[in-house]
């Protein structure tokens, strides 16, 4: 009878725990439900909303190109930049400290084209900015196309990419999604602008200083109209407001340890209509805005407008991932006037660095960094002066060419006895290669090969120059590397000329004893920066050599994307994140 009631009771108890046991599981099954259905419900609202959620493609890609920009810009000025820019871009993410041309000439039409088709001129076709055209017998620029008119402002010499033979990573990315994704180009300098955008492109635009505005072209806006966004920045006068404040230093003189003093005129060209080459700069008697471009008001020109664009057609919000191809100009042209030693230089990049910022803190609040991937390089480098170098007892030198004349030319026309013929040899000497009249050799029974090697011999024997090939060795002989190797890689059969050469190290074939140029196979125009930010990319740097055809493949992998047709550069493995 005890043990009966025992387990009565045990079992009365017992049922009771188990009671308050469901019970107590049951809420906490509720709470567990609740919990993650709150949680569930936040991280969506978080997908949708918080600009740094990492996404499984970027909401878009930003190419960035300096031009002339020397790879150890990064680091001279440095100590004048904020966080927010080149920093920002040195500390958060991936550096390649050697990326190097690979070709010749190094300039700014084959560069742009370059970093993004990942092969060089001899594939792409884009040579020098501007070349001889044998067919019309007459020189042309890289983008120059008749078949097409200016929008934007009543003006001739329309533009397009026909000249370019391969397509771009921005034409693999429109190609895989089936032409739902987005791309453009914006630059002050038309070819910097159309080249990168590729074939397939939205848009691209630049500057014209006769309007004061940013231009396009019929290829891309057949109905001959700007966008509305692009119109209402024209009526803005941001360009005409930008000059009216004119160009003043930033510091005290004294705190452009970076720079040559300011007043150095024999490095620097002087600019404006009152022939200055030291601050404070004064525009207010300029008639045409093209001078902005001389001063760091282009580049917050060109800034303001990449971000009238973002906002204009609203990029990077749609399902498709977009590009926008982004070329700051003015550096190339203030190096151009002054020189890489200047205080004018050193202030445009504090003014770049301040650009930067203000565009990344734009691109974070819209879109999150994480959800876009940038990248920056540039174009070429540039020289020191040789006046510079040589009252610093280093060597250096200038063939100053004068009416359109100079040593080099000169010694090959007499070479050849054209003086004093009605039907010269010599047709052009453009972009380091002399062209041939190959009628006149026809006519006159020379014999093509032989008359190229003769003229390539010559040029060897001249003491400023470094190597000079005729053209039956460019397309026959296997150059494995070096200066030889370059030329082979810059010299496209059916636009090249006839001899290609290149000239010593800071050895200029330049209209003036001042400023700077570019265009050898020497490391201070072949050394560039790369740098890679934000999405796919992992923090980390790499001193291994990679070349700037290896851009395009890199960013096609990351986007999971065919590279550009006639890509022959190589991902670079370590900017992924594993």
């Amino acid at each position: 009878m005890r043990t009966s009631v025992l387990s009565n009771s045990f079992n009365l108890q017992f049922a009771s725990i188990s009671l308050v046991m469901k019970k107590i599981l049951y809420s906490f099954a509720v709470c567990l439900i609740v919990n993650m259905a709150v949680a569930q419900t936040t991280k969506t609202h978080n997908q949708t909303a918080a600009p740094n959620q990492v996404a499984d493609k970027p909401k878009l890609v930003i190419g960035i190109v300096v031009d002339q920009m020397r790879y150890d810009y990064l680091y001279r000025y440095k100590s004048k930049f904020g966080n927010g820019g080149f920093n920002r871009l040195l500390n958060g993410g991936f550096n390649v400290h050697q990326c190097h041309y690979n070709y010749v000439p190094t300039e700014t039409a084959p560069g742009h084209a370059s970093i993004y088709t990942g092969t060089t001129p001899s594939t792409h076709g884009i040579i020098s900015n501007e070349w001889y055209d044998r067919k019309l017998n007459i020189s042309h620029s890289s983008v120059e196309d008749s078949l097409y008119k200016t929008v934007g402002a009543n003006v001739g010499g329309a533009r397009s990419p026909k000249r370019l033979k391969t397509t771009t990573v921005t034409d693999e990315l429109k190609l895989f999604s089936n032409f739902r994704s987005r791309v453009y180009g914006i630059a002050l300098k038309d070819r910097a602008a159309i080249l990168p955008a590729g074939h397939t492109a939205n848009g691209a635009f630049w500057f014209d200083g006769a309007t004061s505005g940013f231009v396009s072209s019929t290829y891309y806006y057949a109905n001959g109209k700007l966008p509305e966004w692009a119109v209402k920045f024209k009526r803005d006068s941001l360009a005409t407001k930008f000059l009216n404040e004119g160009w003043k230093l930033s510091d005290a003189h004294d705190h452009y340890t970076e720079s040559t003093p300011d007043s150095a005129p024999r490095y620097e060209t002087p600019m404006g209509a009152d022939s200055d080459y030291i601050f404070d700069y004064d525009f207010s008697r300029e008639k045409n805005a093209s001078i902005i471009a001389k001063t760091q008001w282009g580049n917050r020109l060109t800034k303001e407008f990449a971000i009238a664009l973002l906002e204009g057609e609203k990029l990077g919000r749609g399902t498709e991932t977009d590009f926008l191809c982004i070329s700051f100009s003015s550096t190339d042209i203030i190096g151009h006037q002054f020189g890489i030693n200047s205080v004018e230089l050193e202030e445009c990049y504090k003014k770049l660095d301040g650009d930067l910022t203000n565009f990344f803190n734009y691109i974070d609040i819209t879109y999150g960094l994480n959800n876009v991937l940038i990248f920056l390089s540039s174009d070429h480098g540039a020289a020191n002066n040789p006046v510079f170098l040589n009252d610093n007892k280093l060597p250096g030198e200038i063939i100053v060419e004068t009416n359109e004349t100079n040593d080099l030319k000169e010694g090959v026309k007499k070479l050849l006895n054209d003086a004093s013929v009605k039907e010269p040899l010599l047709l052009d000497l453009s972009g380091h290669q002399f062209y041939f009249n190959q009628s006149t050799i026809k006519n006159r029974n020379i014999n093509a090969d032989s008359l190229s090697e003769a003229v390539a011999a010559y040029l060897n024997t001249l003491p400023q120059v470094f190597i000079a090939l005729p053209r039956k060795k460019l397309l026959e002989e296997n150059y494995i590397d070096g200066t030889r190797r370059m030329m082979q890689n810059g010299f496209y059969y059916k636009e090249s000329g006839d001899v290609m050469f290149c000239l010593n190290p800071a050895t200029f074939q330049w209209f003036a004893k001042t400023g700077t140029t570019h265009g050898s196979p020497h490391d201070y125009d072949t050394h560039v920066p790369l740098l890679f930010y934000g999405w796919g990319i992992k923090k980390g740097e790499t001193f291994e050599k990679v070349n700037i055809t290896d851009i395009a493949p890199t960013v096609s992998s990351l986007l999971k994307i065919s590279n550009p047709s006639g890509c022959n550069g190589k991902p670079i493995k370590d900017v992924f994140i594993k």
